[in-house]
């Protein structure tokens, strides 16, 4: 269980985009929460 002040794990999630646009290309498009995240308050 992740627990306050826990930093989250790191992992890669993926989401498709149907229409290109500036940097997405159509197709699936990984990025990894912890570059999402940093230096963000995630839940509270």
């Amino acid at each position: 269980m992740i627990k306050v002040g826990d930093t989250l794990p790191d992992a890669r999630f993926f989401e498709f985009i149907e229409e290109a646009t500036e940097g997405c290309a159509v197709e699936p498009n990984g990025f990894s929460v912890r570059e999402r995240t940093a230096g963000k308050r995630v839940v509270r």
